[in-house]
């Protein structure tokens, strides 16, 4: 299976606009969501699937990408950034599907939204945790022939190319991921729990290509 992760684009928040607890694209984000749809439209695949947390950016960028793949988006909670939206509980069932009715809602979003207010902030181990279960979860929906596209967020994409590797909590700044850069990871058809690394390829990570020296953020 190949995977291409693709942080989202530029949000108000990584702007250092005021801060809020689910920021929207910036329209910077926005120009950097298109060409990112369109360097993964250049691959000549056929996409599955798309997936996305559920977190305003991620969808922006998804729906984006959606355009020029032409394939179903799925938002899935567990692939929501480290640490959630903090004291916030997430957009709920029904304002997602107001704004974006052609979504597929993962098992988790409901009327009360999909994250539970953390008094702290999550620990590293518990957003590793959450990397592996949706990494199975992914693995269970695809044959070993399947392209999808996964939108996530820079310490999240950490945690799930770490736990891909084998490589215990570390940094999440670990693996380094620009603004719709986009990271490709091979899955071979022999899974090995023991040993990960032998069932992973990362073929790139971090790919800037498709993107003007400003669209770098």
């Amino acid at each position: 299976m190949r995977i291409y992760l693709v942080r989202h684009g530029q949000s108000t928040n990584n702007a250092e606009q005021p801060r809020v607890a689910d920021p929207a694209l910036t329209d910077l984000g926005r120009q950097q969501a298109r060409a990112a749809a369109d360097a993964l439209a250049r691959k000549n695949r056929q996409f599955a699937a798309i997936y996305a947390s559920p977190m305003r950016r991620a969808i922006e960028t998804a729906v984006t990408i959606q355009a020029a793949l032409n394939a179903p988006v799925t938002l899935l909670p567990s692939l929501c950034e480290m640490n959630g939206v903090h004291w916030d509980v997430g957009m709920t069932r029904e304002a997602i599907l107001n704004e974006w009715p052609g979504l597929i809602l993962g098992e988790g979003i409901s009327a009360n939204g999909w994250w539970t207010p953390l008094e702290g902030f999550e620990e590293m181990e518990a957003g590793y945790r959450r990397a592996a279960v949706a990494l199975r979860d992914l693995r269970s929906r695809h044959s070993h022939d399947d392209t999808i596209a996964v939108i996530t967020h820079g310490g999240f994409g950490t945690a799930l190319i770490a736990t891909l590797l084998g490589l215990p909590p570390a940094s999440d700044e670990l693996f380094l991921f620009w603004n719709c850069g986009i990271t490709r990871v091979d899955l071979r058809r022999e899974h090995d729990p023991e040993d990960p690394a032998r069932s992973v390829r990362l073929t790139y990570h971090n790919n800037t290509a498709h993107l003007s020296p400003d669209m770098i953020t």
